[in-house]
């Protein structure tokens, strides 16, 4: 069940659109609960939606050992993953490669914990980048 503007949306797969706009990032996070009444929070996931409205999903984060980047739509091209310094220093490539579809996981367990910010491009273009720490 989620809450999204004040509507309560139930059921699993389920879409919930929200009231977005180009060039703004939302962090969502699902508040699960069970038959006896106890709850949980899912890990956060960050949506960014860039200014041409190509929107994509990162998470967890903080993340352990893989990232996973969801887009709305399916790709076909090639695509980048890369892990800055907060001081811009390229650390880890982390993919590149054709992507085929709209999900894309990369392994990161040996990338040592802290903060870095994360870069996504397809096709030459910066599509997304954003903070995130590693435990």
């Amino acid at each position: 069940m989620g809450h999204c503007g004040g509507k309560v949306y139930a059921g699993w797969g389920e879409t919930i659109m929200d009231g977005i706009l180009a060039g703004q990032s939302y962090v969502y996070r699902i508040k699960q609960y069970d038959i006896d009444g106890a709850f949980a929070y899912s890990p956060k996931v960050e949506v960014a939606i860039n200014q041409a409205g190509v929107q994509l999903a990162v998470g967890p984060n903080p993340f352990e050992d893989e990232i996973q980047i969801r887009l709305v739509q399916n790709l076909e091209g090639r695509g980048k993953v890369t892990l800055y310094s907060l001081f811009g220093q390229r650390k880890w490539s982390l993919f590149t490669g054709d992507i085929q579809g709209n999900e894309l996981t990369v392994t990161t367990s040996d990338i040592p914990p802290g903060i870095y910010m994360l870069q996504f491009e397809f096709e030459g273009e910066q599509q997304w980048a954003r903070k995130m720490m590693k435990r």
